[in-house]
């Protein structure tokens, strides 16, 4: 007979799944292995890097104010959910953008981002 071994609170939550709202359903968002979960962290640390330099765009210069905050809030929108769905791999992603918010896979982005990045 095999002894079985009781799960310590950090296994636990190693393999919990991630529970996001989308759409008013809520869905279970699989954390990715550490294989895929480093290839996933590369692109968004990548992503998180592009938005640094919004910092240094002056408001002095119009036309590169609108433009950058064009990209910012057009652009980067778009990044964000391409990212989700990659980490969320197993969501169906034609059903969840017929009915959930900008707001709502920002806050899914959020819980994804927590889980990929677990030292902060």
């Amino acid at each position: 007979m095999v002894e079985k071994t009781k799960r310590t609170e950090d296994e636990k939550l190693s393999s919990a799944l991630i529970d996001v709202e989308l759409g008013g359903k809520t869905y279970q968002v699989k954390p990715l292995v550490i294989k895929e979960s480093r290839a996933w962290r590369q692109e968004a640390g990548t992503f998180q890097a592009s938005i640094v330099k919004f910092a240094s765009v002056s408001s002095e210069n119009a036309e590169e104010f609108e433009a950058a905050l064009k990209e910012l809030l057009v652009g980067r929108i778009d990044q964000i959910i391409d990212l989700f769905f990659k980490y969320a791999k197993d969501l169906d992603r034609n059903e969840i953008e017929m009915t959930a918010t900008d707001a709502e896979i920002a806050a899914a982005f959020e819980k994804v981002v927590a889980v990929a990045f677990p030292f902060g």
